[in-house]
This record gives C-alpha cells, structure tokens and sequence, in this order.
C-alpha cells in the first residue's frame, strides 16, 4: 500500500466517503489533518499527481 500512488486511490476515497454520506470536503479535512496540506496544496498535489508526477519528486519539493 505504500508504494501505491495517490492518485491512483484518491477516487476510491471520494466514492467511499459519498456512499458513507460524507462529502468531498470532509475528506478534504481529513487529508489536511494527516498531511498538513491545506485546500490549494491539496488539489495542487491531485493536479500533479494527474499529470503523471511521481509523489516522490512532489514532496521533496514540498520539503524544500
């Protein structure tokens, strides 16, 4: 699971969360709560990821 992409699972969440009666946003808050990231980093990384970015070069610059 830890090699698997974001990405790649991110839309399993939003269908996970929506069948449970929870919105996007809420899950938007528990990301954020985990990673730190905030809305505009959040969507920032989904766009990237997206593209084809691997996560790894994602946040190093994040890091940096």
């Amino acid at each position: 699971m830890a090699k698997t992409a974001f990405a790649s699972v991110y839309p399993y969440y939003i269908k996970k969360v929506e069948s449970k009666g929870s919105t996007i946003q809420e899950l938007h808050q528990i990301i954020a709560w985990l990673t730190g990231f905030d809305d505009k980093k959040l969507q920032e990384l989904i766009d990237e990821l997206a593209q084809g970015k691997k996560m790894e070069k994602i946040l190093m610059g994040v890091a940096q």
